[in-house]
């Protein structure tokens, strides 16, 4: 009875989604753009490759995951073509300029007529989902057109668990049409088997984007961005990296006090989003810091703060920095990939808000290669602990790097699956 209530409040959900879509299209030309995939047609009518193997990703963070996965598809499946929706506009963007795949659309409407007329149209070999997008109309057409499904880096976050849990029975059937759940922590599993899904379909493989090799950078590359960067073999290079609002004033609290006291200080920021850049520049020259935008090319001279102004560059900054900071950690967001700066044997320190990345984060802190701080006066005893003592540094940073070694490896667990299927 329960289930039957919950199937008529989606279908109610789904109709009100498309209507306040169509009005928002209306107003808003960027939605507007993607009208067509989500109702079915656009770029899903033009798509004429069959025996595809669809690959869904929510946005950029899941298509930035699956990129091992893609990359070790196309060496062992060359002739394979592979079709990847994301639900966001941005997504579909992402796949253009990284050239990730020719066949893409927006995911459509979850209305059962528009999945229906999709899955006869294109007829899949096979659908991946990362993460944890559940559709629950797509996922019931693809199983009756007896279409395996898999789902990828699967994971459930400390605020969407209570939820799956009140509607396990709802749940629960839609995640057994799955033929595998690869999920990424003994967590996740536990998780998993609260919902509902059967014991023998969860495997713990870890996660697909932990797999992305670092960038790799020579010896005069690295030698001419630091002087570029203004940086000084004779001082300690803190980075703080991917910060979020709300964290830039006790980074940069911390970083002034400790600069009064140990002059051979630097440190380079890189706010997570454009958006930030001239609240955290005017942040910094309120507390008289001598600063340098990256956008202004190299440094001339000496400067105490390097803001990372610019895209494409904070791998560099790992590369060469002697510690970090991985933001989204000290607020609410969940934390961002510390091993952006492990995988150059550099050690970590992050905020108490580490969902997103807890097992990684929790393995590091374990193992010696990260500082968990639950406070600001935390932050500022770790960040003071690896400027003044070098031996610390250098072990924790070694300690590390073993730890973003261990957890390679999960794309080839999932490519083997897929690869039994299409085989």
């Amino acid at each position: 009875m329960a289930n039957d209530i919950l199937r008529v409040l989606y279908r109610g959900v789904v109709k009100v989604g498309i209507i306040a879509s169509r009005l928002r299209a209306l107003q808003d030309k960027q939605w507007a753009k993607g009208m067509e995939d989500r109702l079915g047609a656009g770029r899903w009518e033009q798509l004429t490759a069959t025996d595809l193997v669809w690959i869904h990703c929510a946005s950029v963070g899941e298509l930035n995951g699956i990129i091992p996965l893609l990359t070790e598809l196309k060496e062992i499946l060359p002739a394979q073509k592979v079709l990847l929706t994301t639900t966001s506009i941005t997504g579909q963007a992402e796949i253009e300029k990284k050239s990730l795949s020719p066949h893409h659309c927006l995911l459509p409407f979850d209305s059962y007529s528009v999945v229906k007329k999709i899955v006869k149209r294109i007829k899949p070999r096979l659908f991946v989902v990362s993460e944890t997008e559940l559709w629950p109309n797509l996922i019931e057409r693809l199983a009756k057109e007896k279409v395996p499904l898999m789902l990828i880096n699967g994971r459930i976050s400390n605020y969407s668990f209570p939820r799956y849990r009140w509607a396990r029975n709802y749940f629960a059937p839609l995640l057994n049409r799955f033929a595998h759940l690869l999920v990424q922590t003994e967590v996740d599993k536990e998780r998993f088997l609260a919902i509902g899904a059967s014991a023998d379909k969860i495997v713990r493989a870890g996660c697909t984007k932990y797999d992305k090799p670092a960038p790799q950078f020579s010896a005069a590359e690295l030698t001419k961005v630091k002087q570029e960067f203004g940086m000084s073999s004779e001082q300690v290079t803190f980075v703080a990296g991917s910060v979020r609002p709300g964290e830039e004033k006790i980074v940069i609290e911390t970083f002034k006090a400790l600069l009064d006291k140990h002059k051979n200080f630097q440190m380079i920021i890189a706010p997570r989003h454009a958006d930030q850049y001239e609240p955290i520049c005017e942040m910094l020259k309120s507390y008289g810091l001598n600063i340098h935008r990256r956008s202004n090319g190299p440094v001339v001279g000496s400067v105490d703060v390097l803001l990372l102004d610019t895209m494409g560059e904070l791998a560099k900054t790992y590369a060469l920095c002697d510690f970090a900071f991985v933001g989204g950690s000290l607020v609410d967001i969940g934390g961002h990939n510390p091993f952006e700066s492990a995988a150059y044997g550099k050690p970590v320190v992050m905020g108490k808000y580490v969902n997103n990345v807890r097992e990684i984060a929790l393995d590091l802190q374990q193992q010696g290669g990260m500082q968990i701080v639950q406070d600001a006066s935390a932050y500022v005893a770790a960040i003071e602990k690896l400027l003044t003592d070098e031996e610390y540094r250098q072990s924790a940073g070694a300690k590390a790097l073993t730890v973003w070694q261990k957890h390679q490896g999960a794309t080839k667990q999932v490519c083997a699956i897929i690869k039994s299927y299409l085989e």
